[in-house]
Parts: C-alpha cells; structure tokens; sequence
C-alpha cells in the first residue's frame, strides 16, 4: 500500500508541475498582450514618451540638465 501510495504521489507531483508551467505561460503572455499590448499601442496613438527615448538633439546628448540639489540637513538625513 505504501509502494503504492508513493507512486501516486510522484505522479501528482509531475502532473501539478506540469499544469503549474502552462499555467504561468499561459498567464503571462495573456497578461502582456492584453495589458501591456494595448497600453503600448494607446500611448503611441497619444504620441507619450514616458520614458524618454525621443532625440531631441537639443544638446546632442540623452542626458537631461538639471539644476543641483541645495545642500541642507535635511536633504542629508532624507537623501530620497
């Protein structure tokens, strides 16, 4: 009965594992082509650049200026 039993065990532990990789595939293409896809598509239609990947060719560089932080105590004890 033990022998058995053990055997059935490992057949359940393959077969969930199984379903568990399909699962995860399955899930994960569904969640970016019907999440990301779409909010991808949308911000190309709107022409939004989040992450700003445009050349501006303003300064002939990626990089942005920014304006240095005031030095302060309380910019030490709370850096972000």
């Amino acid at each position: 009965m033990k022998r058995w039993a053990n055997w059935l065990l490992d057949k359940w532990k393959h077969l969930a594992h199984g379903v568990g990789v399909v699962n995860t595939h399955v899930l994960l293409f569904l969640a970016y082509w019907l999440v990301v896809g779409p909010a991808a598509v949308v911000l190309k239609l709107l022409r939004k650049d989040y992450l700003r990947t445009r050349w501006s060719g303003t300064n002939g560089s990626y990089w942005l200026d920014r304006e240095p932080d005031a030095d302060s105590l309380d910019r030490a004890r709370y850096p972000f």
